[in-house]
């Protein structure tokens, strides 16, 4: 998938995940074709039981486990303010309905927003003009004192059209923004603005009916219907085996409608209100006295630069959260919790939000971390903060933090240095140091190292860097883990990785000595097959090329 999308236009159809979509309707009628393997007189039986069944299997996924949000109460106005409040942009599944014409994303709300709860598809000016009144839904009148451009509020796209006083006039999308412009001359105009679809919408329509018309057809002119007799009473009645599937699909629909889906639980998994079902790891915070975190779902522990991260967290309210506005705040952060490198940004109505949630069930929270562009290929965690959507204050947690670590530990998968091998020193069969470059800048020796894990480890080393006279005597110094943030014990095999240690650019130093320790001692290091003495590397004082690519 991440081949396919840096085809153009792929990544708007999502290729090939919505191809293979369609794929399964293909595949399910060679599913049924299968039933022509079977003898004749099996085969009627045979299908409607495969119906059945597959149909029984499926109905969990139809139901949901849990009340979703209440859409009666919402509105076109509701949307923007929910926009508008956190910066997310759209509510479609893959972005693909996002303007594409414009240079940046407007969140500002209209003037009118109110209006658009009783007419969410009224159309107004862009920018205010002279002379505005509305006609009607998609009519209004300007004036303007010279000629000049008029934007609409509404997004440019080629299946718009615009009445300029009765005639068609010319549009395109406006600079900044992409809004509709039409160029108007001086006056008072009527402008009519209408959607009238694309050539590709029209010739869709045209081959559906074209197609319904032709099936049709088809099955006027066989003239012949396969009939199976089914009995009512003492009386035997025809009916063609085709119509009896959409009969007892219209019977279920109807039972479904009218007493399943409002009346029962049935065919609902069903999770306590304090042990969701799907949770798969159970860690209990409490913010404040109003909610608690009841644990969360990561099926991946790897992140990539080309993928998000999902994760679900599990909140369960501890009172009524009606009357108030929280908003969870989740991050990937490095291990010193010191940088940020992924946020999630919630891509719903009400889906960073706790004002629908209620103490009698909790609330399941999906969450697509990204990673920012400096992030770097270590191990992470995920942070997660409950704060007041309008004060931006945070719920503190029992022991007075604002914040709390998942327990899973995250590994960031991104592109390495393309290292020259110009040393071949292994440290107990785990770590090989694979290059270094020597450089002084500003008093200081910045020595550049590039470590390669040939194994993983589950022991803890720190380094440590000696600057050595001409006699071997010890000059500088400087001890520490290769990576403060990345413990070796977190390392991946495979790893290649870059540290920067630094010495004082003492005149004595002529010979630089590298080592690794835990709490057992120095770990032996060889090169090769020979066994280096005293447990470390000795290095010239020489500037290297390591790096080939990045």
């Amino acid at each position: 998938l991440p081949v396919w999308l840096t085809i153009p236009y792929f990544q708007q159809i999502r290729f090939p995940a919505r191809v293979l979509r369609v794929g399964t309707v293909l595949i399910a009628i060679g599913g049924g074709a299968s039933v022509l393997w079977l003898p004749e007189r099996f085969r009627l039986t045979a299908a409607y039981a495969i119906v059945t069944v597959f149909v029984l299997t499926k109905l969990p996924f139809v139901y949901p486990s849990q009340p979703i949000l209440d859409y009666s109460n919402q509105s076109a106005t509701a949307e923007m303010r929910f926009e508008a409040e956190t910066y997310t942009w759209g509510t479609t599944s893959y972005n693909e309905f996002n303007p594409r014409w414009g240079n940046r994303t407007p969140y500002d709300l209209p003037p009118e927003v109110d209006d658009y709860v009783s007419n969410p598809t009224q159309i107004y000016p862009y920018d205010r003009v002279d002379g505005f009144e509305l006609i009607d839904t998609d009519t209004f009148t300007v004036t303007t004192r010279e000629a000049r451009p008029v934007r609409i509020r509404q997004f440019y796209y080629p299946g718009w059209q615009v009445n300029l006083n009765g005639e068609r006039a010319d549009i395109y999308p406006g600079d900044d923004v992409g809004m509709i412009t039409v160029d108007v001359p001086e006056g008072t105009h009527e402008i009519e603005v209408r959607y009238a679809g694309t050539w590709p919408q029209r010739i869709g329509t045209t081959l559906t009916l074209s197609s319904l018309v032709i099936v049709l057809g088809l099955l006027r002119l066989s003239g012949r219907s396969v009939e199976s007799p089914v009995r009512s009473g003492t009386q035997a009645v025809k009916l063609a085996p085709a119509l009896l599937p959409a009969v007892i699909i219209v019977g279920f629909a109807s039972v479904n409608y009218i007493y399943i889906d409002p009346e029962t639980s049935w065919f609902r998994l069903q999770s306590a209100p304090d042990a969701p079902t799907y949770m798969q790891t159970e860690q209990y915070v409490q913010f404040g006295d109003d909610i608690a975190l009841m644990g969360y779902t990561l099926n991946d522990t790897i992140i990539s630069q080309s993928e998000t991260l999902p994760v679900i967290l599990y909140w369960l309210p501890l009172r009524d959260l009606a009357d108030t506005h929280y908003r969870p705040i989740v991050q990937i952060v490095n291990l010193s919790v010191t940088e940020q490198w992924a946020v999630s940004q919630p891509f719903f109505p009400g889906g960073g939000f706790t004002n629908t949630y209620a103490p009698d069930r909790f609330s399941s929270d999906p969450h697509d971390l990204r990673l920012f562009d400096y992030a770097q290929p270590h191990a992470a965690r995920i942070m997660v903060q409950m704060v007041d959507a309008d004060s931006g204050e945070p719920l503190l947690l029992e022991d007075g933090s604002d914040r709390v670590l998942l327990d899973t530990v995250i590994h960031v998968d991104l592109p390495e240095p393309d290292v020259q091998q110009r040393l071949n020193y292994i440290f107990n069969n785990q770590l090989s140091l694979q290059c270094r470059t020597i450089t002084e800048v500003d008093d200081t020796l910045a020595i550049t190292m590039y470590w390669h894990a040939e194994q993983t480890t589950d022991r803890d080393y720190t380094t440590f860097v000696h600057g050595l006279d001409g006699n071997g005597n010890i000059v500088e110094q400087a001890d520490r883990p290769p990576i403060p943030d990345y413990p070796t014990s977190l390392w991946r095999r495979g790893q290649t990785l870059e540290t920067v240690y630094t010495l004082p650019a003492n005149e004595d130093i002529e010979l630089i000595a590298v080592g690794l320790y835990d709490e057992t001692g120095r770990i032996p290091v060889r090169d090769s097959d020979e066994i280096l003495p005293d447990e470390r590397v000795v290095l010239p004082m020489l500037e290297s090329n390591c790096i080939t690519e990045r």
